[in-house]
C-alpha cells in the first residue's frame, strides 16, 4: 500500500481525534475518522488496482482541500485547517504527477513500438525488392 496515502489517512483520523480531545468536538472525531477510513479503503483498493480506490482517495482529497482550505482562509489557523489543506493538495499533486509520468512513458513506449514496426515494414519491402531483382 502507498505509504503517503496511509500517512494521509492516519493524519486525518488523528486530527479528528485531536479535535475531540482538545475541544470535545464529536463532529471533528466523526469526520476525521470517517475520512481517514475512506482514504485507507481507497488506498487498499488502489494497491489491488481497483479504479474505485483512486476515486475514493482523490474525492476525499478534493473535498478536504475545499472544505479545510475555506476554513484556513477564514480563520488563518494553520492547525488543523492549513495542515489538512496542504496534505490534501500534496496527495492530489502526487496523483497528477504519477498519472503524467505513466501516460508519458506509455506514450513513449507506444511510439517506439510503432517506429519499430515501421522499420520492420521497410526492411521487408527492401528485402522483397531485392528478391524480385535477383
Amino acid at each position: 500500500m502507498d505509504k503517503l496515502h496511509v500517512a494521509y489517512a492516519l493524519a486525518i483520523a488523528a486530527g479528528g481525534l485531536a479535535g475531540y480531545i482538545k475541544a470535545g468536538s464529536i463532529p471533528s472525531l466523526a469526520a476525521g475518522v470517517s475520512f481517514g477510513v475512506v482514504v485507507l479503503v481507497g488506498t487498499y483498493l488502489v494497491s489491488i488496482q481497483q479504479p474505485l480506490g483512486q476515486i475514493l482517495v482523490i474525492g476525499t482529497a478534493v473535498a478536504l482541500t475545499f472544505v479545510m482550505g475555506k476554513r484556513f482562509m477564514n480563520s488563518g489557523k494553520v492547525m488543523p485547517a492549513g495542515v489538512v489543506t496542504l496534505l490534501s493538495v500534496l496527495v492530489l499533486l502526487r496523483f497528477a504527477y504519477v498519472k503524467l509520468v505513466s501516460s508519458t512513458s506509455s506514450s513513449l513506449s507506444s511510439n517506439l513500438s510503432s517506429q519499430n514496426q515501421n522499420e520492420s515494414s521497410v526492411h521487408i519491402c527492401i528485402n522483397l525488392r531485392i528478391a524480385l531483382l535477383l
